[in-house]
């Protein structure tokens, strides 16, 4: 069994920031996070890769599975619930090997490695820009 999860190592990526719609959410973090997605087919072949996401909109690309969140994860409370207190459960059932937070966090319990993609730190710099509660969580669960 260990054998075999090193010759094909299960990769899993946190898309639910990424947004299709013609607002705010779907410009900056979206276009890293759609173009990411969209040339991970071209990355080494041994990999496997599932995507988690709310974005139903999204076309199916070859070698990605694609996992629906079923609860409106485009909602930050609703999104932050899911990546701390369920995403744990769903990687772990999943059988992910790596985990990938493309929005500078992972969940406090991932039961497998991560690592994080961190586009700015303006939430440091310019902390009067963030309302208070999403400047505290970035600030706790950027730096973990």
């Amino acid at each position: 069994m260990i054998a075999s999860k090193l010759s094909r190592p299960h990769i899993g990526l946190n898309a639910h920031l990424f947004s299709l719609n013609q607002t705010y959410r779907g410009a900056g973090i979206s276009w890293y996070i759609y173009n990411l997605l969209c040339h991970l087919d071209q990355m080494e072949p041994s990999y496997r890769y599932t995507v988690f996401l709310h974005e139903r909109r999204f076309q199916q690309i070859q070698n990605l599975t694609l996992r629906y969140s079923a609860l409106s994860t485009e909602k930050p409370v609703v999104r932050i619930l899911w990546e701390q207190f369920l995403q744990p459960f769903v990687l772990r059932q999943a059988g992910i090997d790596l985990y990938h937070g493309l929005a500078f966090v992972a969940p406090v319990a991932a039961p497998c490695p991560f690592v994080i993609t961190v586009y700015d730190l303006s939430f440091k710099r310019y902390p009067e820009a963030f309302k208070p509660l999403n400047r505290i969580y970035l600030s706790i669960f950027t730096e973990q």
